[in-house]
């Protein structure tokens, strides 16, 4: 019977059986129902790469700058550059078409006009990994190299199957993390096993040390992907979504 595929290093790959995946589906379905009230508040437009030119006040110098929303902080282009983590945030407050924060940097006033309201609730609820990656209740997932992370966990709560360290044929998510350069090769028959709207994203370390992003991208062009977006995975790690192209599905 047809069922899901096990990726080995030396490159073999066994069956699952439709019975181990009845099994894996049940035991998911019963964290996902006993967890569903974890991600009721999800669902929050991405903010990534969001800008404007506006009115700021820095403390007590104002001027107009570019001011950069993106997933985790507030970036204001002056001279230098002024880098505004949520989490050093302890105050958000609108002011019809201001934008009023108290972070332990400074105090700091935007003007934004229609966009003050909108602005403040992605800071006070940023998005979560999970949501920046798009992560549905009916996905089949197969995750390669996490191990014991708690996304993985995440995952289970929230996707119709996650399988661990195997790949399931049709998967409309696949998770890689590498290691090493030679982890790249295993993009191409990871392809073969995704659904045509399906993404494979790659988790590579950040760094000099880590996997170079051309070799990254290089590999899924090898593969027939395409690169489509890149979201901060975690300190350590930054996620690529490479997809099959429009034409080829």
């Amino acid at each position: 019977m047809r069922g899901a595929r096990r990726f080995c290093d030396e490159g073999i790959v066994d069956t699952m059986s439709r019975s181990e995946i009845a099994v894996q589906r049940t035991r998911q379905a019963a964290i996902r129902h006993l967890t569903a009230k974890v991600c009721e508040k999800c669902g929050l437009e991405s903010v990534m790469g969001q800008e404007i030119d506006c009115e700021v006040r820095i403390g007590e110098v104002t001027s107009r700058a570019r001011v950069q929303l993106e997933s985790e902080s507030l970036i204001v282009r002056v001279k230098p550059s002024r880098i505004f983590p949520f989490s050093e945030m302890q105050s958000v407050v609108v002011d019809g078409d201001f934008l009023s924060i108290e972070s332990t940097q400074a105090n700091i006033r935007l003007h934004l006009g229609g966009k003050a309201e909108v602005w403040a609730e992605k800071i006070r609820n940023p998005k979560s990994v999970m949501d920046r990656i798009g992560v549905k209740a009916t996905d089949i997932v197969s995750v390669l190299g996490l191990g014991n992370d708690p996304f993985v966990a995440d995952l289970e709560r929230r996707a119709q199957l996650v399988l661990r360290d195997r790949v399931h044929k049709g998967s409309s998510l696949i998770f890689l993390r590498l290691e090493t350069e030679a982890d790249l090769e295993k993009i191409e028959s990871l392809a073969k096993s995704l659904t045509g709207d399906g993404a494979i994203w790659i988790l590579r370390p950040k760094g000099k040390t880590g996997v170079p992003e051309t070799e990254t991208m290089r590999a899924g062009k090898a593969a027939g992907l395409v690169d489509v977006k890149v979201v901060k995975f975690s300190e350590l790690l930054s996620a690529e979504k490479f997809v099959i192209p429009v034409k080829k599905r």
